[in-house]
């Protein structure tokens, strides 16, 4: 008998031959039509492969006929031995299985053990099930498997969270039955489960086709249809050719974290769709604990703060009296000092922190808690300790124990900062390094506040409803001038933020305070001390020298501090030579972070709120001012009185609480916001106000929270009836189609050679001078149906690829974009098809999930509210209510519709005359622009206007008016543009013989201009934000009607294109200039973001969509050549300031400009031509 040899090669099993079917194999990469991986899917899953795939990978190796049955279900023989879908009923399976894709997640949550007792119990608690009650469940029909998921996922949550599953949406438990005013049915099948809402995704689930599968898996498979409903995310195709997909089932993608990115070149790839991703190992710290560098000192905290006044009204600098270095002021009580202690570290006491506790966002609607009051916390601690210990005497006698780490010197060391504290003199200081200067009148200091009103603008008259700029006006400006009229020209000049403190002053003084009343011991001895304090005064330099949106870190501060020779953070008992240990090392760490964090938040910022106003200018963007309270007390309080009359009536205080306790509106806030020479009241209606409810304190909703139902009302009529809407523009990337079609009406008439009248009025105060009665007659006749359906979604976007400091390649997170939108009630379009009707077009490897849940608005709520809104709009004032007696909130959602509607129908009833083919208006809010064939209605466009219309609360701002022929309207000259080839209106210019449009180039080029309006990111990977932030500033500028050749002249496009470069070249230079030396990227990280500018525009230019914002016969023929050589000319002109710093780069440019350069004379004088001009 012969013996067998061994062999390397392995036969082909029959699995092999069966899974080798085109098509089906289960480690085969899933790709969409367009080639791409499903970048969203592979940011959230270990695994994404078809709903065919996963199924083979479940089935066991040896089930060959149930493997070989998913495999060919649904497909025939090919011609080449392939598979294809059959023309039967089978071809919907073969579409499911093929077309459904699904993400496998990291682990699975619940174990096979779990999930059998599960079931067990599960099928007793039926009524009647395919399983009696005493025999152990082997089986379920797939109807009984889907509920089984449901009731399953409600019991792994707890009874106040909804299971974050979409098969869970609009059911709850019957224990909530009645609640709330729902009607709420028994779900069949789902023992202890009510329905409030139908969810669509369930009753697609239990479609025929679906339920085809169980047969096909065969024995065991409801256990893999209830692993791929409770567990896996499914999705199914929308657009195939764009990549666009809707969750069927599954966690919420919009709620699910993203897996940890990883950089290209490194051994952890992304996963490959289709391909299982090895585990990463996690390094991210234990559960529930910050990173230092999550942790962001909330600076928008010390912006817009109110003064403290004293008995006689006067300001009272200093730290306020409710700081907890003011409430105790006996500096021999110990127990005073402990309880500063808690506030210090609270961590160590076991109370509410930054780095272990979550954020209740109904207390607070930022990213951390304020912790400038917390004895209720520090009391109900205090008593839970008490009865924990079981002492016997009373609980205002007993003593809260001392953490050891903080016993010995750190009591000792904070009972002396409370003894600084008390002796500091904030008020000396403050005028020491922050008096009040005027120097274009005195350089000397003022003190008297009397004084500053002689530098002031004189008195201004305001128009009957308050203007949008209110100017101080006060009797002893006006007696000033009058004594010294030579002050005049000057006052007129002056503008209010030369009233702010420079920042050098506000840190100085802040620095000041800093090293008198924190006592130097915290930060060491010797030279560790002085160098820790050096470290820590450039970062509050740093902290107040930011822009509003920018923040700090607590891990930038710790960054540079020293530790290890810090006597009060060392263990009791422990030589201070000796070696730290790790855990050591880490404690002293933790209490620093938070003697610092502390420090920053709940000393610094209080301390600039209590002695500065800072704000934003409506100039300079985004750049902070800090006004002393005395000042801006003098600045304010004038425009206040003059604004008070004209638009608001004062209210009792009990009467406002009263109608604001029984609605759902709250009431707002007004803050002026300095202008070049006045003010401008700014309203913040998306603010959260706090109210007191049962002794807590909470955050109820925000206005415009409450309105946006109402807003989608009015933006589903807007969309419905566009006629409503006369001559409105809700961007200006609107008047492009008009001016198309207004163009091409004058081409067919052969008119494009008449010359054309040009006029532009801008309405004064609009939103402040509707006539309230006259719009809410409008709303009654506009509302068209008795109910409409509010409903949201989630639009999952892919990421983009983005480079750290190296200039790796680094995968960001997806952008998530929320979208809530209104439609008659009886539509009941499902979710797939309301999507690809009205959201998908235009977006590529998007995915879209359905919240399920939805409201109805009735026609007679909708304008109860709306008349609530507008009629009693309550602001308050200081310590005062007011009712807003004309116009509309300004800063409401629902505003600019409210206006839109509204001027429309002043179009419809005044300017009738203008519907003509020869005429066209446009309108953007309240800027009117006219083009029209005919002076004549030109000039009695402009007369209308000038004379006003008192029914609609119109009159028009005459010194903006601005026409490009000569007419004089009650022998008053309007304002003749100078250029008369083009006329501006909103940021383009328009030529006047062939409406070429054209962007106007920003003036305000100057790198501290332009450094104002940045906000730039220094704490987080500095390359990826620069590289973002300059693909996303070049997006927003790339509009199309600049670039259409089809409508433009080339010359006037390859300007456009020129001058878009040119602010992206500025604004790339001036945020590179704000980043400190230590944070600049590397120069191959700027050659490659400026090449990726240059494919970003190309792309966007030649691209062509069908989407209803694309417009038919849109071209573009700038050639790549064309755009490279303008590019690298616009980024040269920025960067050859400074040539050292950036030899890089201007190297690339340079050879960029060559390569890039025509062989053609014409475009070579083209391009000339264009940078020349």
């Amino acid at each position: 008998m012969k013996r067998k040899r061994k062999t390397t090669e392995t036969a082909p099993s029959k699995r092999a031959k069966t899974d080798g079917i085109r098509g089906v194999n289960d480690s085969a990469t899933v790709k969409d039509d367009t080639g791409t991986e499903f970048p969203v899917l592979a940011r959230f899953y270990r695994r994404v492969v078809t709903l065919r795939q996963y199924l083979l990978s479940e089935l066991p190796p040896s089930s060959r006929k149930r493997r070989k049955r998913i495999a060919v279900a649904g497909l025939e023989e090919g011609v080449e031995h392939g598979r294809q879908p059959v023309e039967n009923g089978n071809k919907s399976l073969a579409k499911l299985l093929d077309s459904t894709i699904v993400g496998v997640p990291e682990e699975r949550d619940v174990g096979q053990d779990f999930r059998e007792k599960a079931i067990e119990v599960f099928t007793q608690q039926l009524p009647q099930s395919t399983l009696g009650s005493n025999v152990s469940p082997s089986s379920l029909v797939y109807s009984e498997v889907v509920e089984f998921v449901i009731w399953l996922l409600f019991r792994r949550h707890s009874s106040i969270q909804r299971p974050p599953h979409l098969l869970c949406h609009g059911f709850q438990r019957a224990l909530a039955e009645g609640q709330n005013g729902l009607r709420l049915n028994a779900a069949p099948g789902i023992p202890g489960i009510v329905a409030h809402q139908p969810n669509n995704h369930v009753d697609q689930v239990k479609s025929p086709t679906w339920c085809c599968l169980l047969p096909l898996l065969g024995r065991g498979g409801d256990r893999i249809m209830i692993d791929l409903l409770f567990h896996c995310g499914i999705f199914l195709p929308l657009e195939e050719k764009a990549g666009n997909l809707w969750q069927l089932s599954g966690p919420p993608l919009c709620e699910m974290k993203p897996r940890q990115a990883v950089k290209s070149g490194s051994r952890k790839e992304p996963p490959q769709l289709g391909k299982q991703a090895p585990r990463q190992g996690n390094r991210a710290p234990a559960p529930g604990i910050n990173r230092p560098t999550a942790i962001k000192f909330v600076r928008n905290r010390m912006l817009y703060a109110r003064a403290a006044l004293n008995a006689k009204g006067s300001v009272r600098f200093g730290m306020r009296h409710i700081h907890v270095l003011n409430r105790y002021p006996d500096r021999g009580d110990r127990e005073h000092t402990i309880h500063i202690m808690n506030y210090i570290f609270p961590r160590q006491f076991g109370l509410h922190n930054v780095f272990t506790s979550k954020v209740d966002y109904r207390d607070t609607a930022q990213p951390f808690k304020d912790y400038t009051l917390r004895e209720r916390e520090i009391a109900r601690v205090r008593h839970e300790q008490y009865v924990k210990s079981g002492a016997r005497e009373d609980v205002d006698s007993f003593k809260t124990n001392i953490p050891k780490r903080l016993r010995g010197q750190p009591l000792e060391l904070v009972g002396k900062f409370r003894a600084l504290h008390q002796a500091c003199s904030y008020t000396e200081l403050l005028r020491h390094y922050c008096p009040v200067k005027v120097s274009l009148f005195n350089p000397a200091p003022i003190n008297d506040m009397t004084t500053l009103f002689c530098f002031l603008t004189p008195s201004q008259t305001l128009p009957a409803a308050a203007a949008k700029s209110i100017y101080v006006n006060t009797s002893a400006s006006a007696k000033v001038m009058e004594e010294n009229p030579s002050n005049l020209a000057s006052a007129h000049e002056i503008c209010f933020t030369d009233l702010a403190c420079p920042v050098s002053d506000v840190s100085a003084f802040c620095r000041a305070v800093l090293c008198k009343v924190v006592p130097k011991d915290f930060w060491g001895e010797g030279a560790t001390r002085s160098w820790n304090m050096h470290v820590f005064m450039r970062h509050v330099d740093q902290f107040i020298a930011l822009r509003k949106f920018e923040s700090l870190t607590l891990h930038e501060v710790m960054q540079d501090l020293k530790i290890a020779d810090i006597t009060w953070l060392q263990p009791p008992k422990v030589n201070a030579t000796s070696k730290m240990s790790q855990s050591d090392f880490l404690k002293r760490r933790e209490l620093l972070m938070e003697f610092v964090y502390y420090l920053f938040d709940s000393f610094l910022i209080p301390l600039i709120r209590s002695n500065f106003h800072v704000t934003e200018s409506n100039v300079h963007k985004n750049r902070l001012f800090y006004f002393r309270h005395d000042v801006w007390r003098t600045l304010a309080e004038p425009s206040l009185t003059i604004l008070k009359p004209a638009m608001f009536e004062e209210m009792k205080t009990d009467n406002a609480q009263k109608l604001l306790a029984k609605r759902s509106l709250g009431y707002s806030h007004i803050r002026l916001l300095p202008k070049a020479t006045g003010m401008r009241p700014i309203t913040n209606l998306r603010r959260r106000v706090q109210v007191r409810r049962g002794g807590n304190v909470i955050l109820r909703r925000s206005i415009n929270s409450v309105m946006a139902p109402t807003f989608n009302v009015l933006n589903y009529e807007k969309s419905t009836q566009p006629a409503r809407l006369g001559s409105s523009l809700f961007s200006i990337g609107d008047i492009f189609p008009k001016l198309r079609a207004f163009r091409g009406s004058l081409q067919a008439r052969g008119l494009a050679d008449a010359p054309l009248y040009f006029a532009k009025l801008d309405v004064q105060s609009c939103f402040d001078t509707i006539p309230q009665q006259r719009l809410v007659q409008l709303l009654q006749n506009l509302l068209s149906t008795n109910d409409y359906r509010i409903s949201r979604h989630a639009e999952v976007r892919p990421p983009q690829t983005h480079y750290d400091q190296a200039g790796a390649s680094i995968s960001a997170r997806p952008l998530i974009k929320f979208v809530a939108h209104g439609r008659a009630a009886g539509n009941l379009l499902p979710f797939e098809q309301l999507m690809r009707q009205e959201f998908a077009s235009g977006k590529r490897g998007t995915v879209f999930v359905d919240s399920v849940l939805q409201s109805v608005q009735h026609k007679e709520d909708v304008l109860g509210l709306l008349r609530e809104h507008m009629e009693r709009n309550i602001v308050k004032i200081g310590k005062k209510f007011y009712r807003q007696k004309q116009g509309v909130p300004q800063g409401s959602v629902v505003s600019t519709l409210l206006c839109n509607f509204f001027y429309a129908q002043l179009e419809d009833q005044c300017l009738g005359f203008l519907r003509k083919a020869d005429c066209l208006l446009l309108r953007l809010i309240d800027d009117f622009l006219l083009i029209t064939l005919h002076r004549a209605d030109a000039e009695r466009f402009v007369q209308v206007m000038y004379e006003g219309v008192p029914e609609y609360g119109v009159s028009v701002k005459k010194q903006k008016a601005l026409v490009n022929f000569d007419v004089e309207i009650q022998d008053v000259k309007v304002m003749k543009h100078p250029a008369a080839a083009t006329f501006p209106y909103c940021g383009i210019s328009i030529d006047t013989a062939t409406l070429d449009v054209s962007r106007v180039p920003d003036r305000k080029t100057t790198s501290t201009d332009i450094c104002d309006a940045l906000t730039v990111d220094v704490t987080a990977v500095p390359g990826q934000t620069f590289h973002r932030k300059a693909l996303n500033a070049l997006k927003i500028r790339m509009h199309k009607m600049f670039f259409d050749t089809a409508f433009n002249a080339l010359p006037t496009v390859l300007t456009n294109l020129y001058h878009t470069f040119h602010e992206s070249a500025v604004r790339c230079y001036g945020y590179l200039k704000s980043l400190p030396p230590n944070r600049q990227p590397p120069p191959g990280l700027l050659i490659k973001t400026v090449a990726e500018l240059v494919g970003l525009a190309l792309a966007m230019m030649k691209r062509r969509t069908a989407s209803k914002k694309g417009w038919p016969g849109y071209e573009c023929t700038v050639g790549k050549r064309q755009t490279k050589w303008l590019a690298c000319k616009a980024f040269q002109d920025v960067f050859q300031r400074r040539q050292t710093r950036f030899a890089a780069l201007l190297a690339w440019l340079d050879s960029g400009l060559v390569e890039a350069w025509p062989t053609s004379r014409v475009e070579r004088g083209l391009l000339d031509g264009v940078v020349g001009g």
